[in-house]
């Protein structure tokens, strides 16, 4: 395992998602060193009780960072990076979740010899129907690169450097 690597993970706070969330991540958990759950102000004190109750339970307190913040979801984003100090980063949907852990070190090695990395896959509809609906509404454009086997429209997954991070506005 590389060292150095952090999770960002905003979430609205839907206690269904981060139970599940949560129990995925026992399976991965050795991939990475620390997870930064952002956490929004406006969420019931008796959430966040029971949040930080079960991540005690699961003995997770000194991987997983309870971020809180007055922000909006994407802002909280910012807030997860402002918090961390890891050198390689997954930024992350709190309804994503990672089936095969190995896939995890691939990416982390791309991400660290400088790559960003945006697994695709198509989760969000039927391929052939994505693909008509995007050649319909971009004509000449779209597909674009060399993946023609997938589509994902929203980046709920990124591999990415602090280096490169550092290198955008930062402001999610």
């Amino acid at each position: 395992m590389r060292n150095n690597i952090g999770f960002l993970l905003p979430t609205t706070g839907w206690p269904f998602i981060i139970s599940l969330w949560l129990e995925n991540f026992k399976t991965w958990q050795d991939k990475v060193d620390k997870v930064y759950l952002v956490v929004p102000d406006y969420i019931k004190p008796e959430f966040l009780k029971s949040l930080k109750a079960q991540i005690l339970k699961m003995q997770m307190t000194d991987k997983i960072t309870i971020v809180e913040t007055d922000a909006s979801w994407t802002d909280s984003y910012t807030e997860a990076y402002k918090a961390s100090k890891e050198d390689l980063f997954v930024i992350m949907h709190d309804d994503t979740f990672i089936n095969d852990p190995e896939m995890l070190d691939k990416y982390f090695k791309l991400a660290e010899e400088g790559e960003v990395i945006t697994p695709m896959w198509d989760s969000l509809g039927p391929k052939i129907e994505a693909e008509a609906w995007l050649k319909e509404r971009y004509p000449g454009i779209f597909p674009i690169g060399p993946y023609d086997d997938a589509y994902m429209f929203v980046m709920v997954l990124i591999f990415i450097s602090r280096i490169n991070l550092e290198k955008t506005r930062i402001d999610f």
